[in-house]
């Protein structure tokens, strides 16, 4: 999903990085009953991220998609000129984003949504028709 989008070199979902340096009694929701349901013990702060054995414990799952800077700037840079097989300057023109950012917000939004309705009909809880 994530990195289908053009200018997404890394995704990280929930803590991302950070998951890989806690220890596992840190990244962890216990369970317990309240009354007749099972409930999380953390679920409001989300210990396990939002997914405890590949299923979802219904808490927020936040995703971090990080871009590249734009390549297509207005400063002189070097290029190949490809008949020539020679180096040279190139300085491209017009107005160009200095970050992807704004663009991409509503962009991840859409993709996590087609992504959360795709693997709900691949699940069975969604009709498609």
């Amino acid at each position: 999903g994530m990195m289908a989008i053009p200018g997404a070199r890394a995704v990280e979902f929930s803590r991302g990085v950070q998951a890989s340096k806690m220890r596992g009694s840190d990244h962890n929701d216990a369970w317990y009953f309240d009354g007749d349901k099972p409930e999380l013990e953390g679920s409001e702060s989300a210990q396990a991220d939002g997914a405890l054995g590949g299923r979802s414990t219904g808490a927020p799952i936040r995703v971090v998609v990080h871009f590249k800077p734009p390549s297509s700037i207005s400063r002189e840079q070097s290029t190949l000129h490809l008949p020539s097989g020679e180096k040279r300057p190139l300085q491209v023109g017009g107005r160009h984003d200095p970050v992807l950012g704004p663009r991409a917000v509503p962009v991840v939004g859409a993709i996590a949504r087609l992504v959360v309705a795709d693997l709900g009909m691949i699940g069975g809880f969604l009709n498609p028709e």
